[in-house]
């Protein structure tokens, strides 16, 4: 059964395509490489539980806090240090509703932990915003 994705690119990026049958003979002449897929792979699945948790249990200001914090070490981060994403896409990112995330957002500013600008976030207190629950 055939599984499609679809995803933008947010800089300047080459693809290459790989077959299935590539993929198969890559791996029958280096058998390093299926342990290196393997961990590839439980490190992602641990990664996802952690996310499915957070945005089952954690609450707003704590999923907001740990979304901007590994935004913070994404391509969504600008030179000046800021975080480039719209308010709509950060909103739906964390499963919140774009009015929720603009409240916590402004609570966050008022604690000092952010700063914000129309199309930008700077994180000012990173520890802190670590600790949110």
């Amino acid at each position: 059964m055939a599984h499609f994705e679809n995803s933008k690119a947010i800089t300047t990026t080459q693809l290459y395509k790989i077959t299935k049958n590539e993929i198969i003979e890559i791996t029958k002449n280096n058998p390093s490489i299926i342990y290196e897929f393997i961990d590839l792979l439980a490190s992602n699945l641990i990664d996802v539980k952690e996310q499915l948790i957070l945005l089952a249990y954690g609450s707003v200001r704590k999923k907001t806090a740990i979304t901007l914090l590994k935004l913070a070490t994404t391509n969504f981060v600008n030179s000046e240090n800021k975080i480039t994403i719209s308010r709509s896409n950060l909103a739906k990112s964390i499963g919140i509703a774009k009015e929720t995330l603009i409240r916590t957002l402004h609570d966050f500013k008022v604690e000092k932990l952010i700063e914000i600008e129309p199309k930008s976030i700077k994180l000012i207190n990173k520890k802190k915003l670590l600790k949110i629950q």
